[in-house]
């Protein structure tokens, strides 16, 4: 082994405790999610918007190839969420509202929603459109219209094979581009568990053609927004005891 791939390590001492690497790691990401925050938020959504737009077209353009080569063939995303400390029903509850607010509330409540909810859930959500969250898939922003249901009616049969009796809480969607076409499928399932917390299962499928970047990066995403989205929604909880 030469000098240089010796293993370097470093312990810093400071007036707020000593720190490992795991400790600065953390200080990183709160600098990190600060720093994002700020420049989103002095761009605004129009400028933001007009910044990514080469980047969502791109996608847009890749996303109608991936669905000519797959036809009607999908690959899916599967992650299991277990909950502790706070039922499913609670978490649904303040998802409603939010997603409620989004949806239907006036410019300051959706503001609120972008600025309180979106932007903290994770690192590559940049706008809030009436369609959805524009979000990275595949490696790029993606302007991607998020059309939720109850039922799953006329969605694919695959869809409703993948779900589990008993979960109560359930919201199907289909995905869309801007010009209509649907290229995706969802459906989040959650429960109440008898410990008192939650059981979530999170699907999404993509074309089969795509690449495999966007099962990957949809795994670390769904893990990314959902731990981002209990610590939101328990904080909610807190302030209104």
């Amino acid at each position: 082994m030469t000098d240089k791939a010796k293993k370097v390590t470093a312990q810093f001492h400071t007036q707020l405790g000593d720190a490992d690497n795991q400790t600065v790691n953390k200080w990183e990401l709160i600098a990190s999610r600060r720093a994002l925050m700020n420049i989103k938020t002095l761009l605004g959504q129009e400028k933001l918007q007009a910044l990514i737009q080469p980047e969502m077209d791109e996608n847009d353009q890749n996303i109608h190839g991936y669905m000519e080569k797959s036809g009607d063939k999908f690959k899916d995303v599967f992650v299991t969420v277990d909950l502790q400390g706070m039922t499913a029903t609670e978490y649904v509850t303040w998802q409603g509202q939010e997603m409620k607010n989004a949806i239907t509330g006036d410019q300051t409540a959706r503001d609120k929603v972008l600025h309180d909810v979106v932007f903290p859930a994770h690192p590559e959500h940049y706008l809030l459109l009436k369609s959805g969250i524009v979000e990275t898939l595949g490696g790029l922003p993606t302007n991607a219209t998020v059309t939720p249901q109850t039922t799953g009616e006329g969605l694919p049969q695959f869809v409703a094979d993948a779900t589990a009796p008993d979960y109560p809480h359930k919201s199907f969607s289909t995905i869309k581009l801007a010009d209509d076409l649907v290229w995706g499928y969802g459906v989040t399932e959650y429960k109440d568990t008898e410990d008192g917390g939650g059981s979530f299962r999170l699907h999404v499928w993509w074309p089969e053609a795509a690449p495999q970047i966007f099962l990957d990066d949809h795994n670390r995403h769904f893990a990314v927004e959902y731990r981002n989205f209990i610590q939101l929604a328990n904080e909610a909880r807190e302030n209104n005891i």
